[in-house]
């Protein structure tokens, strides 16, 4: 398979219709959007695809799953694997879909699961985001590690913004300040 490479984008304020391996971190809009991105501070994510994350965003609509409105108001219309752990409502969810939020440690737990200021998530199915923690080892797609140092062997849709490596990632990964980005490609896909 060939190997694409994705230049950074500028710190805009709308990324639209774009391609995967995106990450628009202080925009506020991303509409139409690939799989792969990943808006920390923006304000709304519609018709996302799936492996985004709105940390501080208000409202997640009609995205699909793998999603994790941390901070948000209104989670509606939502596929599994959602967790609004701050927000006021959350309508129309399905039966799995929990979310640890002081707890330590989730080991081999399904998707749909989110430990914010937990240490490790390990063997975790997607649809996972840890957002304090230090490590997301052989994890699925559609995570995003906003604050810690590593991220090994993951799948596609990966964000690590202030870690310093990504080793081994499948396409749609962006290291923004980090140091370095190996053995990338859509060749290399490790889930």
């Amino acid at each position: 398979m060939t190997n694409i490479l994705i230049l950074p984008q500028p710190v805009g304020k709308t990324v639209t219709k774009s391609g995967y391996g995106y990450s628009n971190q202080s925009g506020k809009t991303v509409t139409r959007s690939g799989y792969g991105y990943s808006n920390q501070s923006g304000k709304t994510v519609t018709r996302s695809g799936y492996g985004y994350s709105n940390q501080s965003g208000k409202s997640v609509t009609r995205s699909g799953y793998g999603y994790s409105n941390q901070s948000g108001k209104t989670v509606t219309r939502s596929g599994y694997g959602y967790s609004n752990q701050s927000g006021k409502t959350v309508t129309r969810r399905v039966w799995y879909g929990y979310s640890n939020q002081s707890g330590k440690t989730v080991t081999r737990s399904g998707y749909g699961y989110s430990n914010q200021p937990g240490n490790t998530v390990t063997k975790s199915g997607y649809g996972y985001s840890n957002q304090s923690g230090k490590t997301v080892t052989r994890s699925g797609y559609g995570y995003s590690k906003q604050s810690g140092k590593t991220v090994t062997r993951s799948g596609y849709g990966y964000s690590n913004q202030s870690g310093k490596t990504v080793t081994r990632s499948g396409y749609g990964y962006s290291n923004q300040p980090g140091n370095t980005v190996t053995k990338s490609g859509p060749d290399s896909l490790y889930v």
